[in-house]
């Protein structure tokens, strides 16, 4: 017995496979969110520790980079680096901070750091042109992140701007 699937139904799978990866993301961010909230407050059962550090965190970490790999066709723009999640994207997008070399930095790093600031500069100028981006970036933020971390804004804007 063999499945087959019409082509004509396979961008609506794909749409539908990229909202629930959207909403699974969104819950495990809201449960993870309540975990340390309350791992604040009164402290963790070993049992809710258990399993919400060790089960439901690593499931959400992995949704959250998945996710972030996903964002890089709407927002025309890849990771960064390998381990970005969501935040890090928004956050770039929202308040971008000049890469400082660390004192120290390995030699290949000294070496490339010249044309790691020219691509940075290039990809600044990229953002501001393409303002688009860090409107979705405050706007998403704003009304599915901020709300639900308890101990100020999940991504941070920068002074003077347009924040909360």
């Amino acid at each position: 017995m063999t499945i087959t699937i019409d082509p004509a139904y396979f961008p609506w799978l794909v749409l539908a496979s990229l909202w629930t990866l959207f909403l699974l993301l969104w819950v495990f961010y809201l449960a993870v969110m309540n975990l340390k909230r309350v791992s604040e407050a009164e402290g963790l059962q070993p049992a809710a520790h258990f399993f919400g550090y060790w089960q439901v965190l690593p499931i959400g970490v992995l949704l959250d980079w998945l996710f972030n790999l996903v964002l890089t066709l709407p927002f025309l723009d890849l990771p960064h680096w390998p381990g970005e999640l969501v935040t890090g994207r928004l956050q770039r997008y929202v308040a971008p901070s000049t890469p400082h070399l660390a004192a120290d930095a390995p030699t290949w790093v000294r070496i490339c750091w010249p044309a790691r600031m020219v691509w940075w500069r290039l990809h600044l100028s990229w953002w501001t042109r393409w303002t688009w981006r860090s409107r979705v970036a405050k706007a998403f933020s704003s009304d599915m992140l901020n709300d639900y971390q308890h101990d100020g804004p999940h991504v941070k804007w920068p002074e003077g701007s347009d924040s909360e």
